[in-house]
């Protein structure tokens, strides 16, 4: 990512290197929970799903080209139909992993809980999160909070991340609420195609 993204977080980050300085910051990208189950239209109408898979898809490309992680969580839960081996549990296939991407298997909101994400984060020196996905108010709120708690420095890609309508709140609505409490605190708040992987 650019340097200058960063600014609150970078200053903690720079080493003397030969009489400059040097930043720190190996990133990885999360893609949460973005199942075929979540577009079928007969069930769900995820807020502007198309723009979404884009920008996911455009991130997951930029980061294989700059040799970035790319960390996919999947799922599983039977209440709320995705059950692991299903059609609806795959990962969309406009963003399929692909061989050396790793999928973790999640069964909360919270990608980190009794999962090996946080061991996998630690062991290969990861500092950054650049995170995107469904579902805004659950996943991606619940993931953003647990990561900056854990230390993680989080860039929300603003618009590669969604939800649903719900009553009494639009989908929209429900994304601007969010981005105003992540960006106090939890998450940086970046546009994907400004995003950059080294």
């Amino acid at each position: 990512m650019k340097a200058t993204f960063f600014d609150t977080y970078v200053i903690l980050e720079l080493k003397h290197v030969k009489g400059g300085l040097h930043v720190d910051n190996k990133t990885a990208l999360l893609v949460l929970e973005v199942q075929q189950g979540l577009f079928d239209k007969d069930k769900f109408r995820l807020y502007k799903e198309e723009a979404l898979l884009k920008n996911i898809r455009n991130l997951i490309d930029r980061a294989h080209e700059e040799g970035a992680m790319v960390i996919y969580l999947q799922h599983s839960d039977e209440d709320s139909g995705f059950i692991k081996g299903t059609k609806e549990w795959e990962i969309h296939p406009y963003i399929q992993p692909i061989e050396k991407d790793y999928v973790i298997e999640n069964h909360t909101p919270n990608a980190f809980y009794k999962t090996k994400l946080h061991d996998l984060l630690t062991r290969e020196d990861i500092k950054y999160l650049v995170i995107t996905g469904v579902q805004t108010e659950g996943s991606i709120d619940t993931t953003c909070r647990q990561a900056f708690s854990l230390g993680y420095h989080n860039i929300l890609a603003k618009d590669a991340h969604t939800t649903f309508d719900s009553i009494p709140l639009t989908a929209q609505q429900i994304i601007d609420h969010h981005h105003r409490i992540m960006a106090n605190w939890f998450a940086e708040l970046i546009s994907s195609e400004d995003i950059e992987f080294f």
